[in-house]
């Protein structure tokens, strides 16, 4: 491989792992020092609407972009794990603080689901407001572009 490609795989590379720190951080800030639990639930969050299309209107999103709680599908806490690749015990005991900090709820026997109501709450309008800041400058790095930094 080229220098030139070399370093423009870099410098995406650098701006993905930038976004990811800043949202890894909030995510960490939201959730009480918790990472994982954080990851944990946004799982849970988009698993359960992962089925509707993102487009306004009829089985879409509301006026505000959040799927009402009967168009949600609960998730299981072993398919949360598999995707995540962590054991069963410790998805289950995320899972169980963010059932008991309200973020969560249980449906069915074996089922869990973030409610509309925790997505049009403080916690999401903290992640969607620094996701959104912090894709924006993604956006503004990629768009400069590495070849201004690595002309040739």
């Amino acid at each position: 491989m080229e220098s030139g490609e070399i370093a423009r795989r870099r410098y995406v590379t650098k701006a993905s792992l930038d976004h990811f720190l800043r949202t890894a951080a909030v995510l960490t800030e939201v959730f009480d020092g918790n990472l994982l639990a954080g990851v944990v639930f946004l799982t849970i969050a988009r698993a359960g609407v992962q089925h509707l299309s993102l487009t306004p209107g009829p089985g879409g999103p509301g006026p505000d972009g959040v799927f009402p709680d009967e168009l949600r599908r609960p998730v299981s806490v072993m398919s949360v794990a598999n995707f995540l690749g962590l054991s069963y015990e410790t998805t289950r005991r995320h899972v169980s603080l963010l059932i008991e900090r309200g973020h969560c709820v249980r449906v069915g026997a074996r089922g869990v689901m973030a409610p509309a109501s925790v997505i049009r709450g403080a916690v999401m309008e903290r992640l969607e407001e620094t996701s959104y800041t912090a894709t924006h400058q993604l956006l503004r790095t990629l768009r400069r572009g590495p070849d201004d930094l690595f002309p040739g």
